[in-house]
């Protein structure tokens, strides 16, 4: 590798890491001001914390390579415009998502149910579930793609900055996401 571009990448990586462990914080930070004892309150929920967490950065990192992908070959612009190229991904993001959220829900469910942790019916339980993915991936893909139309358009390696950015972001909208589902179905 060149020292240029090593230098390069470590330019842009770091800030993108620094951000990256804030936004870690800040999510830290809400799971402990939601409080733990409201958390302990309905236990089930939690569990979907970590699960929820990973389908986002999944989520997260396989749009924002897309999208990066899609921009160096030209196909897509750094701009808010429709683009096929983009719809297709951004539905088949959301497509993924809502599937897994039930597969991630019935595995969940059936845990908790041998753990005595379901205070909750599994109607709700799922239908918690697929709001919070349906809103989490939503949000994802709004993230990802202004990450790395922002960084493309500063000059950056979206390489460099989309993943870390777009998955911290994620870890902090999946508790968001959990707790509107909650919400939404009348829970909390």
């Amino acid at each position: 590798m060149r020292k240029g571009a090593f230098k390069r990448i470590m330019r842009e990586s770091i800030p993108a890491l620094i951000v990256a462990a804030l936004i870690h914080i800040l999510a830290g930070t809400t799971m402990q001001l939601r409080g733990i004892e409201a958390w302990l309150e309905i236990p089930i929920f939690l569990m979907l914390v970590p699960s929820l967490s990973e389908l986002g950065n999944d989520a997260a990192c396989i749009l924002s390579s897309r999208i990066t992908t899609l921009m160096a070959l030209g196909v897509i612009k750094p701009k808010v415009e429709r683009n096929k190229a983009l719809e297709t991904n951004i539905i088949a993001i959301i497509t993924i998502g809502v599937l897994s959220s039930f597969y991630m829900g019935m595995i969940n469910f059936a845990v908790a149910d041998k753990a005595s942790l379901e205070p909750v019916t599994i109607l709700s339980f799922l239908a918690v579930n697929v709001i919070a993915v349906t809103v989490l991936t939503l949000l994802v893909c709004v993230v990802a793609i202004g990450v790395a139309f922002i960084a493309w358009r500063r000059g950056l390696d979206p390489d460099n900055v989309t993943i870390p950015i777009s998955t911290s972001i994620s870890d902090l909208l999946a508790i968001f996401s959990l707790l509107i589902a909650i919400r939404m179905v009348g829970l909390v």
